[in-house]
């Protein structure tokens, strides 16, 4: 313990006087030196212990049977998911904190590259290190020939310089990784956080607990399962609006936004923000029932503003179809506007355009308003 607060101790004093120093390298010899003239490994410091003196070799893997094939596939997924996670995440940190782009599909096929390279060398899973990227970052690397020189290095340790480290102590490991660990801690990214949206912060939160108190692999999943939740809420439950006229100001807007805000007598002009599924269609069609009856004025049409829902399901045209009905019971005619070509055409297809009535398809609100407005003067003969 006090060889590991003594070390962490050097990297941060040495970060914050000299931060173009290479702290962990001295750290490092620093330690090693320690261990050797103090003859600290007889006192109880553990030390790496020695490092194979060699290459890996290529070697193609073989003997597996059906029930070990099954078993690593199902792994495999889990370490894919923590993988690229992991790479993919360090990657935007470091990219938006030195204002540079990445290409998540080229980090993709890079991970994957040399995952295959890794199995033919009988090597561990591979994926970035936050820790070494930490690491880097602190000593002002600006390109990929920091990558480049680690790994000379590590041949070269592999090759010649394995019994140096061999006598490098655990504990002054355990202190380089916490040191780089503390620079991956941003407090004021969980207060932007907080500040955006508190769901947000909530789910950072979640996802901490649940790598400290389990493991990676169930933290992340913690917080994809989470993530999906948390889509799925607002999917399920998403804004909505009956909109209106508002004194002085162009166009149609929610009226709840609005004070001074008022509905067109007689009509409905609701917009849902989000496509229309399994999921939330009972909620749409209870949300716009209820717009419905929240107006005074009797309602003689309700206009569905489709600019938010570029899809539905079959659910969803059973939904649109019993909704129809039983606005048709009422005598409320049934419209939509601002329908786009896809949605348009998976309403043909559940037959929703012959029900509707192709002339009740608007291509703008104003449109469907000035529809709505020359209704009686169609009606006469």
């Amino acid at each position: 313990m006090i060889l590991a607060v003594c070390a962490l101790i050097f990297l941060l004093v040495v970060q914050w006087w000299f931060p173009r120093v290479p702290g962990p390298l001295l750290a490092v010899l620093l330690a090693t030196a320690a261990v050797y003239l103090f003859d600290l490994e007889k006192q109880g410091i553990a030390v790496v212990g020695s490092i194979p003196a060699s290459l890996p070799q290529f070697q193609l893997p073989s003997g597996f049977s059906l029930q070990q094939m099954t078993y690593l596939l199902s792994t495999a997924v889990g370490v894919a998911v923590v993988g690229y996670s992991d790479n993919v995440l360090t990657a935007r940190s470091f990219a938006d904190r030195n204002r540079y782009q990445i290409d998540a599909n080229q980090e993709l096929l890079a991970l994957g590259a040399v995952n295959i390279g890794a199995g033919l060398m009988q090597g561990f899973p591979v994926s970035s290190s936050g820790s070494r990227t930490a690491l880097g970052d602190s000593l002002g690397s600006k390109s990929q020939v920091f990558s480049l020189m680690a790994f000379v290095v590590v041949v070269l340790v592999l090759l010649f310089l394995y019994p140096l480290l061999a006598q490098f102590p655990k504990a002054a490991l355990g202190a380089i990784v916490i040191y780089a660990a503390l620079r991956l801690i941003e407090i004021a990214e969980f207060k932007r956080l907080l500040r955006f949206k508190p769901s947000e912060l909530r789910l950072a939160v979640f996802t901490m607990i649940g790598v400290l108190a389990t493991d990676i692999l169930v933290g992340v999943g913690l917080a994809v399962g989470l993530s999906v939740i948390d889509l799925f809420a607002r999917l399920v439950h998403p804004h909505d609006a009956v909109m209106g006229e508002v004194p002085d100001l162009a166009g149609l807007h929610d009226i709840e936004d609005w004070e001074r805000a008022t509905t067109i007598p007689g009509l409905v002009l609701y917009r849902y923000d989000a496509p229309l599924c399994f999921a939330n269609a009972e909620n749409f069609r209870r949300r716009a029932m209820a717009a419905i009856k929240a107006e005074t004025t009797p309602v003689e049409w309700f206009v569905l503003n489709t600019e938010a829902i570029v899809e539905i399901d079959i659910t969803a045209a059973d939904m649109l179809r019993t909704l129809h009905r039983d606005l048709a019971a009422q005598q409320i005619t049934f419209a939509m506007a601002r329908v786009k070509q896809d949605l348009y055409m998976q309403l043909r297809k559940a037959g929703l355009i012959e029900l509707i009535g192709q002339e009740r398809l608007y291509p703008t609100l104003h449109t469907a308003i000035a529809d709505f407005y020359n209704r009686e003067k169609r009606a006469l003969p």
